[in-house]
């Protein structure tokens, strides 16, 4: 089998090239093409066993590449399934879940509708195609109720452990269980098989990146492949205290400002964030210039409780909330 920059015909695999790997379906018609999943660059931060067979049409699938029509040698033509039965056979699989990047993706749906059994070349390319996109998952969740078991590694619970205050220590609880659920459900990474270090009160792992924040009855948490920080806040920053959170810039857009509310809160979660990716020992807002740094931030109404959330981040663009968090 070979592909060829050809028209396809109906019952044709098909294929376009996204990066380093490629994204395979059935072409149909020009308004009708099935595969197993929409391409993975429209669809980033989705779990396996959200994605399903589904259609789109033919200029959906190609986006801004380049398709590639399969051409069966003498041998294949001889095993394929007829055209229109390999139709009928992708069209009846349309709902059907059940996705594994590896043993189970877009190319074997696309193979075994053709050829009649899975297929895929492309395993080890595709592992390493989806280490390398963009993920910026928040996390925020009410605090627990109480500390309900030991965590990993031992560091963070001889850190609970010290805690006197019962808020502050059912805070730092929530962040890291739900740190943990963040990270099974963005990575698919179980905690005891990750490595933490902590320097500064600053947390690190060996696999990813990931910052904690807490405020207001509730903790907020952020995973990424690079290297990110997080901050919620639900108090108001008095104006007495412009001095210690605003540089001279800043101070003057205050002041020109008709409408002060929240400038200062704004400003102080967003350096919270930026702070947290910083390598600096100590937190001085004075000295940071948020638009020096590529940012993300929002209000949001949690429990009719106003706050406000922000993520230093190199790709703003690809934040994506999760406020459903049975961890």
């Amino acid at each position: 089998m070979k592909f060829s920059f050809i028209e396809p015909k109906a019952g044709d695999m098909i294929r376009i090239k996204i990066g380093s790997i490629y994204h395979y379906g059935v072409y149909c018609s020009d308004e009708l093409v099935v595969q197993f999943g929409l391409a993975p660059n429209l669809r980033p931060g989705i779990k396996d066993c959200q994605v399903e067979v589904c259609t789109s049409t033919i200029e959906e699938f190609v986006q801004d590449g380049f398709l590639e029509v399969a051409e069966l040698d003498k041998k294949e033509l001889k095993k394929r399934i007829k055209p229109q039965k390999t139709i009928e056979l992708a069209k009846s699989k349309i709902g059907q879940k059940g996705y594994n990047i590896i043993y189970n993706n877009c190319e074997h749906f696309a193979y075994e509708c053709v050829m009649g059994e899975k297929k895929c070349s492309q395993a080890d390319d595709l592992r390493a195609f989806f280490r390398s996109l963009p993920v910026v998952n928040l996390f925020i969740a009410p605090i627990k109720d109480s500390v309900e078991e030991s965590l990993y590694p031992q560091e963070r619970q001889d850190l609970i452990d010290k805690t006197n205050h019962e808020t502050t220590k059912l805070e730092r609880y929530s962040a890291w269980k739900l740190l943990e659920y963040a990270l099974n459900r963005s990575f698919g990474y179980k905690i005891k098989d990750l490595t933490f270090k902590c320097e500064n009160g600053k947390w690190t792992c060996d696999k990813c990146y990931f910052s904690l924040s807490h405020s207001g009855g509730y903790v907020a948490v952020v995973v990424s492949r690079e290297p990110c920080g997080v901050d919620i806040e639900n108090k108001e920053i008095k104006d007495e205290l412009i001095d210690k959170v605003l540089t001279k810039k800043e101070k003057q857009q205050y002041f020109l400002l008709g409408q002060k509310s929240g400038y200062m809160l704004e400003k102080w979660v967003l350096k919270e964030s930026i702070f947290k990716t910083l390598d600096k020992k100590s937190f001085n807002p004075t000295k940071i210039e948020v638009e020096e740094f590529t940012t993300w931030n929002k209000q949001i109404t949690l429990a009719e409780k106003d706050f406000v959330v922000a993520v230093c981040t190199n790709t703003p663009d690809k934040v994506k909330v999760f406020l459903d968090c049975k961890y």
